[in-house]
């Protein structure tokens, strides 16, 4: 049996906005781009790898508490 840290169950919770904002950053570079605005979709590439690694994680924590609940 896994012990989960309070960090895991923040991680359970936080899954689905890390999602979201990926979403919304993918959007946001995407209507940049349509709109000639590249600077500045180009500042959301730059956050796009922390918001992945964000939700990888999340979804790393949900995995392992899927095959091993409490």
């Amino acid at each position: 049996m896994a012990e989960y840290t309070d960090a895991d169950y923040i991680a359970l919770d936080m899954l689905p906005r890390a999602e979201e904002k990926l979403e919304y950053c993918d959007s946001r570079i995407s209507g940049l781009e349509a709109t000639g605005r590249h600077e500045a979709a180009r500042r959301y590439e730059n956050l796009r790898p922390a918001l992945v690694m964000a939700r990888d994680y999340h979804a790393g924590v949900l995995r392992r508490w899927e095959s091993d609940p409490m």
